[in-house]
């Protein structure tokens, strides 16, 4: 048996994996919107280990909304530097599967980095339901669907819930997405206001336009829509 040395081998990961885990960490900064220090000078370069730390700390909590073997895939190949080929002969499928799933994954990421942005410390979604109860508050039906929609992620789950149509549900929230791009472009609301209701647009765009983003019905590695939790 080969003995690990210190200087091939750092907690288990030798020099190579340590090489990918750069490599891929530094990719992976490209989706994922590190949170600025208040303190920081802006000329100021950012520190290179801290800026690993931090995207390390937000992938972990970004993870927990990904289904379990996706996050199985992503905590091997970002945060342990296993290549695509041992990670497929760990779950005894092809390469190709991996980078499939790898890619549908980083989708998730990028539409999850946005998604973070709008949750409070607890992952809830309080502070977005209280802005949408204000906005449309002589239109319940549509408060109900934007929100619903925020936590379903699939427009025919929000109208079986709802007992409606789906075509219902889906004109709803173009109505109701106009309307926030009204509020968000109008100076006489609140700027704080204006600024979180350009975050949620984001949020609803990307659902509206992909609509597989968070669910998928075909494979056999089938996965539930997201549902988040409520306020």
């Amino acid at each position: 048996m080969t003995r690990r040395t210190h200087s091939r081998w750092i907690h288990g990961v030798d020099t190579a994996q340590m090489e990918n885990l750069k490599v891929r960490q530094g990719w992976l900064s490209k989706i994922i919107t590190l949170p600025k220090d208040p303190f920081a000078d802006d000329d100021e370069p950012l520190d290179e280990e801290a800026q690993r730390t931090a995207l390390v700390v937000r992938l972990r909590r970004m993870l927990q909304f990904l289904p379990d073997r996706e996050r199985s895939f992503l905590q091997l190949y970002y945060l342990k530097g296993r290549s695509q080929g041992q990670i497929a002969k760990g779950y005894g499928v092809t390469q190709e599967a991996i980078c499939y799933r790898l890619k549908r994954a980083k989708e998730r990421l990028k539409f999850i980095d946005k998604l973070m942005d709008i949750l409070d410390v607890k992952g809830r979604l309080a502070q977005v339901y209280q802005d949408i109860n204000w906005i449309f508050a002589e239109e319940p039906f549509t408060a109900t669907v934007m929100k619903e929609f925020l936590r379903f992620s699939s427009q025919s789950r929000v109208a079986k819930k709802l007992g409606r149509s789906t075509f219902k549900v889906r004109l709803t929230l173009q109505h109701g997405v106009r309307r926030l791009e009204s509020c968000a472009r109008d100076p006489n609301r609140p700027q704080p206001l204006r600024d979180r209701l350009r975050k949620y647009l984001k949020i609803y765009r990307l659902m509206m336009s992909r609509y597989l983003i968070l669910v998928e019905k075909q494979g056999k590695w089938r996965t539930a829509s997201l549902v988040l939790a409520g306020p």
